[in-house]
């Protein structure tokens, strides 16, 4: 809820502007430095915090946890379902749950196949999940002509 609210709220707005066009937003006056210092600010706090959460749900944290990896699959998650939508991550997430799951059948060569569909889902949707899902929805709701 307070992630939503700050997405939507006139300083979201804001960063959304500094991530189009850094160039445009100082032009209208947005301390566009500020802004960015603010939301960097607003990240730790949030990765903190689900730090935390993610030490009290699984009630220990292990060496492997602290590895790139990890970290790089939640970037990779975040790709997966579209970063420019706000339940973006969260989609990709699921997604990235289940792709493990498909590629766990394959045992021999499970991160072989799992490689292969996160990449064919990267190439065929480069917006993730929810901007194919827009992109798809724009294309059905317009007119045809």
């Amino acid at each position: 809820m307070v992630a939503w609210r700050i997405v939507h709220s006139p300083f979201g707005k804001a960063l959304n502007a500094i991530r189009d066009n850094e160039t445009r937003a100082a032009a209208i006056d947005i301390r566009v430095r500020r802004y960015r210092w603010c939301a960097f600010i607003i990240a730790g706090a949030f990765a903190g915090a689900s730090g935390g959460l993610f030490g009290q749900v699984y009630r220990q944290v292990t060496p492997e946890q602290l590895g790139w990896v990890f970290s790089a699959k939640m970037v990779l998650a975040t790709v997966l379902g579209g970063p420019r939508h706000f339940l973006g991550p969260a989609l990709g997430a699921l997604a990235f749950s289940a792709f493990e799951e498909v590629a766990l059948r394959f045992t021999l060569y499970h991160r072989l196949v799992l490689g292969l569909l996160l990449i064919a889902i990267i190439l065929a949707l480069p917006g993730g999940l929810t901007g194919g899902a827009v992109a798809v929805l724009k294309r059905v709701r317009s007119p045809r002509v």
